[in-house]
């Protein structure tokens, strides 16, 4: 049969693929924007997870760097209840 040899047989020279060094991801605007204001390693974290694993961290750090104010809030509200509580739009919890 023809000259082709064994047929599955692979060889070694063709086990390494010639793979672009980068491929672009597309990221929402502003996405990519928190993510540079928090100085996050967007390369890294798109090469690890994609978008989801960026937005993850971007939350994160948001909720890290605004931990005082949410402490706050949650504070207020606990003491004084949302304002659909306090006009009787709502029922207290």
């Amino acid at each position: 049969m023809g000259g082709r040899g064994k047929v599955g047989q692979i060889s070694g020279e063709l086990t390494a693929f010639n793979m672009p060094s980068s491929v672009p991801v597309p990221v929402p605007a502003g996405l990519l924007a928190t993510a540079r204001e928090y100085d996050l390693d967007v390369e890294t974290l798109l090469a690890k997870g994609g978008v989801p694993a960026l937005q993850a961290e971007a939350r994160r750090e948001f909720r890290e760097r605004n931990r005082d104010v949410i402490e706050a809030n949650r504070a207020h509200i606990e003491k004084y209840g949302t304002f659909g509580q306090r006009h009787g739009v709502f029922r207290p919890r």
